[in-house]
């Protein structure tokens, strides 16, 4: 409740004030004289053409005290020339808008339509200069005549007679209060509801927004019926204006205030609708219903838009307490509840000072009250965002402690897969090196064991029987001693391998390699593979292709890692094969088991190619016309490898 505490000494603060600024250092003036008038035919000069028929009151005063039945009435004020005054004027706090002001007969100022149907009226001060070449030193008469718009309506209020300049200043303060105070609201309100037709036609359907809608264009009409009265000349239409908007702005707002807790129940939304549908038809009835009084025609709705705003005001106050209540652990709900307060406020303040002064208001609040309710909005539309800020952040908090406790089970489920990984890789590994020892050193020893007892077996086959059993231990034992998976590092090794090889047979290598070329992934068993399709292809060369040169390349196309051995040899028939001819057979499956594929191809030659003296290796490899080519393609897919072109 401070907030509404604090927000209504602040609205209680700025009234006093204001209405201290609006009252002239100079005395009131309240002793006048009227009496009824008629439409003259020439408005610029004043004539008295009833001189008994003046009567002196005292101010303030309504015109129906002079005359009810006709809107025009005269009125008189006689005074003295003030020598010490320079530019003397005349300040009425509050008067009709239509009003023609004569001084010793002589128009001096006529604003609004004076002729009947005359312009609408309002709350308007005056500030009317009058000139020295008129006054007289003596005997001066200042005449107005006031045509109301209706009957039973108008009237005048004391006014203060000095200097120009120094009734300027309560002039401006009353303009400032009266007119510039709701051109603001009417801009504040014109803005908040552009901006909830955006929220709106951004999809966001919450009951507060739709019923600030409602209720956003019924304030913004009654600020623009106070700032523009004139806008409908009408009279019968200017008076539906202004009370359906009274009507619209009192039953909406009220669904506004239910719907800043939950969404109005169906009887409420029913008797609202039902409300300002009554308010609507009886207004409508009363201004096109023929041979009704004037009076009537304004005074049916005028009451009963009055007696249903007493019994509105505590319904909103209710639903503003329920709301109070239910957000009281929000700081800011107090502010929405302070907002959204205002326009009953100034409604209460309208309301009494109107009956103690009979109508004849200097000012009203209720056209500038509508930047409470468009304030609320705001300030409900913020709570709303913060509160789900707040929210989202403690939601995070929480998310972010459980994806944390997930995070360290799952750090520790990696660790324990890691190591189940490592064991299994190890027993994989030990399983794989006792089947490579047992299929090829172990089944090698096995034959060199029976050729030793074979008394026919020359020494010469024994030891070649040797050579190929050291040899394949050679392979296994590389295999094992790659660096980091590194393909090319495992590929070196054998290539040294290699080059004995064939330089025992007399035959030139030549080795390819793209200098930022990459292999890595390869597991051991992998490298075994290629190294046993690598061997047999050299085998097979210096067995029987009798080739001169052989080329090796090494490099990555399309990604894959291609090996690829050419021979200048004689070649042999690929369509004539025999399925285990050279081992090929073999060779495919090695090349299947680690996802790669092996194609060869051969150019057999008629004659025995030339022999000529074995080459010295060079960085380039001569163009081979005939021999055999084997190449080995191997996905850049496998095992999450890539290698690149």
């Amino acid at each position: 409740m401070l907030p509404f505490l604090i927000s209504s000494v602040v609205l209680l603060t700025v009234i006093v004030v204001a209405h201290r600024q609006t009252k002239p250092v100079e005395p009131a003036i309240i002793q006048v004289e009227a009496r009824p008038d008629e439409q003259p035919t020439d408005w610029t000069r004043w004539v008295d053409d009833a001189p008994d028929a003046w009567l002196p009151f005292e101010l303030p005063i309504k015109a129906c005290k002079v005359r009810c039945k006709t809107p025009y009435t005269a009125w008189r004020y006689r005074f003295d020339a003030v020598p010490t005054l320079q530019d003397p004027a005349v300040w009425f706090r509050q008067a009709d808008a239509n009003a023609a002001f004569y001084l010793n007969g002589t128009l001096i100022e006529m604003k609004g339509r004076m002729e009947n149907p005359p312009s609408v009226y309002r709350y308007h001060a005056r500030l009317v200069r009058l000139p020295r070449n008129l006054l007289k030193p003596t005997g001066n008469e200042l005449v107005w005549r006031l045509t109301i718009q209706r009957s039973g309506t108008g009237g005048v209020n004391e006014f203060y007679l000095g200097e120009y300049a120094s009734l300027e200043i309560p002039d401006r303060a009353s303009r400032r209060l009266s007119h510039d105070s709701v051109m603001g609201a009417f801009w504040w309100q014109l803005g908040t509801l552009l901006f909830a037709c955006g929220l709106w036609l951004r999809q966001y359907k919450q009951p507060v927004l739709q019923w600030f809608l409602a209720a956003g264009p019924f304030w913004l009409t009654l600020s623009v019926t106070h700032l523009f009265p004139d806008a409908v000349q009408h009279v019968a239409l200017r008076s539906m204006v202004f009370y359906i908007s009274m009507a619209g702005l009192l039953a909406f707002s009220a669904l506004f205030m239910q719907s800043l807790l939950e969404q109005p129940k169906r009887w409420m939304r029913r008797l609202a609708f039902g409300y300002f549908g009554a308010v609507c038809i009886l207004t409508v009835l009363a201004s096109v219903w023929p041979n009704m009084d004037d009076y009537w025609r304004i005074a049916i709705p005028h009451f009963t838009v009055k007696y249903s705003a007493y019994l509105l005001l505590p319904v909103i106050l209710l639903f503003l307490g329920r709301y109070l209540r239910a957000q009281r652990a929000n700081r800011m709900a107090s502010w929405v509840f302070a907002a959204a307060a205002f326009p009953a406020l100034c409604g209460l303040h309208d309301m009494s000072v109107g009956t103690a002064t009979q109508g004849l208001m200097n000012y009203v609040l209720t056209p500038a009250a509508g930047v409470g309710i468009s304030l609320a909005f705001l300030l409900e539309m913020g709570r709303r965002v913060l509160g789900n800020q707040i929210a989202m952040a403690r939601y995070n908090e929480q998310l972010e402690a459980t994806v944390q406790e997930k995070e360290i089970e799952l750090r520790g489920n990696y660790e324990r897969l890691r190591q189940a990984d490592k064991d299994r890789a190890l027993a994989d590994e030990r399983a794989r090196i006792m089947r490579d020892m047992h299929d090829g050193v172990g089944g090698q020893l096995a034959a060199l064991v029976h050729l030793a007892n074979d008394d026919s077996i020359g020494r010469g086959e024994i030891v070649d029987a040797v050579r190929v059993g050291l040899a394949d231990l050679r392979l296994v034992l590389d295999s094992l001693n790659q660096t980091d998976g590194d393909l090319l590092m495992a590929l070196g090794t054998f290539r040294e391998r290699g080059s004995a090889l064939f330089r025992s047979a007399g035959i030139t290598l030549f080795w390819q390699q793209a200098p930022s070329l990459q292999a890595d992934g390869f597991g051991p068993e992998s490298v075994l593979q290629v190294f046993r399709i690598l061997q047999e292809c050299f085998t097979n060369i210096v067995r029987h292709s009798r080739a001169k040169t052989v080329r090796v390349r090494v490099a990555g196309e399309a990604g894959d890692l291609v090996l690829q051995v050419e021979d200048d040899g004689i070649g042999f028939d690929t369509s004539g094969q025999s399925s285990g001819r050279y081992g090929l057979n073999g060779m495919r499956y090695r090349a299947q088991q680690i996802g790669a594929g092996l194609e060869v191809q051969s150019i057999p030659v008629a004659a025995s190619p030339p022999s000529p003296e074995p080459a010295m290796a060079t960085t380039a490899a001569p163009v081979i016309a005939h021999g055999t080519r084997m190449t080995l393609r191997i996905p850049n897919s496998r095992d999450g490898r890539h290698v690149p072109s």
